[in-house]
């Protein structure tokens, strides 16, 4: 007697049940400061970025950057100019633009700064 037969299990639906739509994801608005920098005898003081939207600071970071690594490519792409796509100064394990920190207030963004 052969014992390799496949069996199948047949599982039923029932459409009888209404499924929920999945909500959708609320986005917050939040300011960006990015903070001083110091490099090679030059500086600068914290920068208002403006205010963007995400699921949390760090998203509303991240999504900042993407806008604003796409546009640098438009830009770039009209006047005809190469932009090194491989190149994203960005770092969103740090949450950092060149090293420099971001933070929702200006306060933050000087506090290690000034």
């Amino acid at each position: 007697m052969n014992t390799n037969a496949e069996s199948y299990r047949m599982t039923w639906l029932d459409l009888s049940k209404s499924v929920e739509p999945k909500k959708p994801i609320e986005l917050n608005e939040y300011d960006i400061w990015l903070e001083g920098y110091a490099a090679t005898g030059e500086h600068g003081t914290a920068t208002y970025l403006g205010k963007h939207k995400g699921r949390n600071f760090q998203d509303a970071c991240m999504r900042y950057w993407m806008k604003s690594h796409l546009e640098q490519i438009e830009k770039d792409d009209e006047h005809g100019e190469y932009y090194d796509t491989k190149r994203w100064d960005y770092d969103p394990y740090k949450n950092t633009y060149w090293a420099c920190h971001m933070y929702e207030t200006e306060q933050e963004a000087r506090k290690n700064f000034d």
